[in-house]
């Protein structure tokens, strides 16, 4: 697993995140305090994978701010994932700015992921994704994943702006 890195900067009640690496028995999340918290924002483009353990941290770390208003940016697979299958990996109040759905090229067996910005490509209340994205150099990708499924944390009740 990779080691994980914090960026962490605190103004006042305001907390900005960043995550690279892995989270796991050894990621150590509690060093990073989010007590006081009033705003939490959290760049999770790094993040690799997450363990069962880790996702113990996680849950008792996030729990550190439990009034706090989160906002996650970049959102990987693995963090919709297990935002999906995990009571309480996500706050009690958030919003998910931007996350990746992951499509695939069947004619290459290629995957990649596309990211998806609030406001821009979705809202609380509409959520419509494309089945295929052409790229520029003609390349066709289809959706890599059940949508229903893979959207339902988007369900939860998120903070408006």
């Amino acid at each position: 697993m990779a080691k994980l890195e914090v960026q962490f900067q605190k103004q006042g009640s305001s907390f900005q995140i960043k995550i690279v690496g892995d989270i796991d028995e050894e990621s150590r999340l509690s060093t990073y305090s989010l007590i006081g918290a009033e705003k939490v924002e959290m760049d999770l483009e790094g993040l690799g994978r997450i363990n069962s353990l880790g996702v113990k941290a996680w849950i008792d770390w996030i729990d550190q701010a439990k009034d706090a208003k989160f906002i996650f940016s970049n959102c990987p697979e693995i963090f919709v994932h297990q935002a999906n299958i995990m009571s309480g990996f996500l706050p009690k109040v958030f919003k998910i700015q931007s996350f990746f759905i992951p499509y695939y090229w069947e004619e290459q067996e290629l995957e990649r992921s596309f990211l998806f910005d609030y406001d821009r490509h979705y809202s609380q209340t509409n959520f419509v994704f494309p089945e295929k994205i052409t790229e520029s150099d003609g390349r066709v990708f289809c959706i890599g994943v059940n949508l229903k499924r893979y959207l339902n944390f988007l369900q939860v009740s998120q903070i408006k702006k």
